[in-house]
């Protein structure tokens, strides 16, 4: 029996959404930090550290409750992006 495919509504979720935000802001911030001032490494480590201080510091106080509890998926998210941003820059 064949099973019907997921309807958008169980894809495009609030935290879905959250996590392409966070890898598009990463990864803009060091690509266009780094072409913009040098140093991507420097840029690299910094939002790889500043998502860290956020995800730990910031977000358990400030955090709604719909997207709260996932502060590791959010720091590979904000991981990921920077390090895509890092490998565009450096390549390009």
């Amino acid at each position: 029996m064949k099973t019907a495919p997921p309807t958008l509504d169980k894809i495009v979720t609030l935290d879905n959404m959250s996590q392409i935000a966070h890898f598009f802001v990463a990864m803009w911030v060091v690509e266009h930090g780094a072409h913009w001032f040098g140093h991507p490494i420097v840029w690299l480590i910094a939002v790889v550290a500043l998502a860290g201080f956020k995800e730990a510091v910031i977000d358990p106080r400030y955090e709604s409750k719909e997207v709260a509890g996932n502060g590791w998926k959010d720091w590979a998210s904000f991981t990921i992006g920077a390090l895509a941003g890092f490998v565009l820059q450096r390549f390009n």
